[in-house]
């Protein structure tokens, strides 16, 4: 569904990226990392470290998932005019999307994807998480309507621990690839999520 939900973006006219870029700033993360120089993770930074560090960590979970560290070219995403908030932070999150589901505690599951959605939201603003949920709350309510107190729960939980966790966006995270995550946990104060909503929709749509 990635690709679909990206699509939606091009529907968008001028004012509303105007909308989404303000959005965007109100952020103090996202003017941190417009002001800093532009740092991609590649596939071979998470190669040859030990095995309980967040690198290898990650470069596990995609290889057995049959992942790229970006789902997207990141160079596809950049919208034509002046919008820095809405271009770096959608490079940026293609890159971290993984690394905050490992972190945060996001299993990588249908509850897992709409409580990230939510923390995203909380954490920067991110547009393309409105967009993912407005389609997945639309094809619930429209096939499912009976679970969907469950899911505006989870979705609402991942948003709450957005707003519990300071801002990551502009975090140097290629710093701390070589780092477990319970020391990056600790060290930058991250709470796993602990929702008893998203355990309940896990347990009723259990991975694969």
């Amino acid at each position: 569904m990635t690709l679909q939900v990206v699509a939606l973006g091009d529907l968008y006219d001028d004012r509303m990226l105007d909308r989404c870029e303000e959005a965007l700033l109100e952020f103090e993360g996202v003017h941190d990392l417009i002001a800093q120089p532009e740092v991609r993770l590649t596939t071979a930074d998470l190669e040859k470290h030990p095995a309980d560090t967040l690198a290898t960590e990650l470069l596990t979970m995609l290889h057995s998932n049959g992942y790229d560290i970006e789902v997207i070219d990141a160079d596809n995403v950049v919208l034509p005019g002046d919008y820095p908030a809405q271009n770096r932070t959608n490079r940026r999150i293609l890159q971290l999307h993984d690394v905050w589901h490992l972190v945060g505690g996001y299993g990588f599951t249908a509850a897992g994807e709409v409580a990230i959605s939510g923390f995203q939201m909380a954490q920067f603003g991110q547009n393309y998480s409105t967009r993912f949920l407005a389609t997945v709350v639309t094809k619930v309510a429209n096939h499912t309507p009976e679970v969907m107190d469950l899911l505006l729960g989870v979705t609402f939980d991942g948003w709450r621990h957005g707003r519990a966790t300071k801002q990551l966006i502009a975090e140097p995270w290629h710093e701390r690839i070589a780092d477990p995550i319970s020391k990056i946990r600790s060290d930058m104060g991250i709470d796993p999520i602990d929702s008893s909503a998203v355990r309940m929709m896990d347990a009723l749509m259990p991975a694969g």
